[in-house]
């Protein structure tokens, strides 16, 4: 042992020398934390203000921004070039709101999804649990299997929704009082079925 109480590299592996591993292994190197790559080039590990990283329970990093139209995105934002799609894609909508006579309230959150130099978006209601876009779709385009009355599209939305916050669960407060009642009653219903 040396004086910082490691083992000399010499006599940890020694015991591999008859494995045939020894003859395959490249070198082992001493290294520091300042050597670390933790941050690649260009890649900042501080956040702009008012965003906030996030962490799903399953371990996905999503983005949440507070603001007059609340964003939420899986694009690493550290990264000022995403970052810079992230805030032109969010200006685009914000200036075509108005223009479809839709004026998001506290309870409305932005999703931003970015591939390429594309977006992709929709906007969630925690208020009436669902999803909506800027420009009404077919229920084909969105995915849906064809509804037979409003009410059903609206509960093919309200998945929609619950999917959303599965997905990003971490950063919602604003759900309706409502919603732990209807949870126990599906459990408990649940449970009686059982």
């Amino acid at each position: 042992m040396d004086w910082c109480g490691i083992e000399k590299l010499e006599d940890a592996t020694s015991s591999y020398a008859g494995s045939g591993f020894a003859s395959r292994a490249g070198d082992i190197r001493y290294a520091t934390s300042k050597q670390t790559e933790r941050y690649d080039e260009g890649i900042s590990p501080y956040l702009p203000p008012q965003w906030s990283a996030h962490i799903h329970p399953e371990g996905q990093m999503y983005f949440y921004k507070d603001a007059a139209i609340r964003i939420v995105t899986e694009a690493n934002i550290n990264d000022p070039k995403v970052l810079e799609k992230v805030e032109y894609w969010v200006q685009v909508v914000e200036k075509l709101l108005p223009q479809k006579g839709l004026t998001p309230t506290e309870n409305v959150e932005l999703l931003i999804k970015i591939d390429g130099n594309d977006c992709s978006h929709y906007f969630i209601d925690h208020q009436s649990q669902t999803i909506f876009w800027m420009e009404p779709l077919e229920t084909d385009e969105m995915g849906i299997e064809p509804v037979a009355s409003p009410a059903h599209l609206r509960l093919a939305l309200q998945e929609f929704y619950w999917i959303h916050v599965e997905f990003f669960p971490v950063h919602v407060k604003d759900l309706a009082p409502n919603v732990l009642e209807e949870l126990i009653s599906v459990f408990s219903h649940a449970l009686a079925g059982n």
